[in-house]
């Protein structure tokens, strides 16, 4: 058993010398740090999201983490090519081994992090070697490779990493070892200690770990950034694992680097992965607060309009018409000439006068609802 206490825990191994399983790190840094990220997100949490709205930023994120958690691993498929795939219902059938695993990951994914999602009982995800086999199995069935065996250790020396990327690593090498590691894992990440421990930190710790030990021949990354996002999940993180997934994706050079820091360090000190790893949540808390900000702005932005129309009287009705269109398709861009002859302008515009189109662009540019874009004009929901 792992001491409620101890920021280290060695496992001796047979081949590999002492495996150390950390939870050392700057607790005052990244308790700040924390503090920042739990504050911001309750924030967002509490920002109105109606459900259809809820569901398209649901699949956009998705799309992106599959796309990303594959691209990480070297799946050449384009982010067009993964959002094709997803959207296909029922049975789906892979062209290619790249196609595959995308497929899988979907699986994986709804199998998996949903259910941790829905299970909202608030209490902390136990891991078990099982579970994690699982998880394996899920994302690498089907593949065309005869050195990928789904679910089940492997018995062969692998390295890791490159020179461009922070150096190699060799993970422990016999099946010995790792069976030994893996139970000693599992262990320490359902210890007291790491129950104590605020869930995101606990996430990081099993993804850092998991991908550290490497127990399968093909599959670590997506298997570790799996079981990271069930622990999130579970703890009741929505969208928060999908925006960590695409960032890793962009940062891919920094995540490989955070990950050779911490395992080269002399003091055995979880501290730069989970540096790297606070930044990440940091940052994908900001493009999250955007895209649900952008996701409502059009209904605070009708709602302004409605208000100039009927109580400051700032609008007229044909100029609240003209509104209307344009919030039916934010994309659109006009001029004078438009609102004249293009449709659907022409239903509002093309029996008043030039004189009158001119002053109706002037005082929605006055009131900030439209905004000038070299010769066009388009709707500005910025003005909120």
């Amino acid at each position: 058993m792992v001491m409620a206490g101890q920021e280290i825990h060695k496992v001796l191994t047979f081949k590999s010398g002492n495996f150390v399983f950390s939870r050392r790190y700057d607790h005052a840094k990244i308790e700040t740090e924390l503090k920042v990220f739990h504050a911001c997100y309750d924030i967002i949490a509490s920002l109105p999201v109606l459900p259809h709205l809820a569901a398209f930023l649901d699949a956009d994120l998705i799309r992106k983490s599959i796309f990303s958690t594959a691209a990480l691993e070297g799946n050449p498929l384009d982010e067009k090519a993964v959002g094709a795939l997803l959207e296909k219902e029922g049975p789906a059938t892979a062209a290619s081994d790249f196609e595959r695993e995308i497929l899988n990951l979907k699986a994986t994914h709804g199998k998996f992090i949903l259910a941790a999602e829905k299970a909202k009982d608030a209490k902390p995800l136990l891991l078990s070697e099982d579970l994690i086999k699982a998880v394996h199995a899920a994302i690498t069935s089907g593949v065309n490779d005869a050195a990928i065996s789904p679910g089940l250790y492997r018995n062969t020396a692998v390295q890791v990493g490159n020179p461009e990327h922070g150096g190699t690593y060799v993970p422990p090498k016999i099946l010995e070892d790792i069976k030994t590691l893996m139970a000693a894992f599992v262990d320490w990440i359902n210890g007291e200690a790491l129950l104590r421990t605020d869930p995101v930190i606990r996430a990081a710790l099993a993804h850092y770990h998991l991908a550290k030990i490497h127990p399968f021949r093909d599959g670590n990354g997506r298997t570790a950034r799996m079981i990271e996002a069930m622990i999130l999940a579970a703890a009741g993180y929505r969208f928060i694992p999908s925006t960590l997934w695409n960032f890793y994706y962009l940062n891919i050079h920094d995540y490989y680097i955070a990950f050779s820091k911490s395992e080269k360090n002399d003091n055995d000190s979880a501290q730069p992965f989970l540096e790297f790893y606070v930044d990440s949540l940091r940052r994908s808390l900001k493009e999250l607060q955007g895209r649900i900000i952008y996701s409502i702005k059009p209904l605070l932005f009708r709602d302004y309009a409605a208000f100039l129309k009927n109580h400051a009287h700032d609008l007229s009705i044909r100029q609240y018409h003209l509104i209307e269109l344009l919030m039916n398709d934010s994309d659109i861009e006009f001029d004078h000439n438009d609102l004249k002859h293009a449709s659907p302008f022409k239903l509002i515009y093309q029996k008043v006068s030039d004189k009158t189109v001119r002053r109706d662009i002037k005082k929605l540019e006055s009131l900030d609802l439209i905004r000038k874009t070299g010769t066009k004009y388009r709707i500005n929901f910025d003005v909120l």
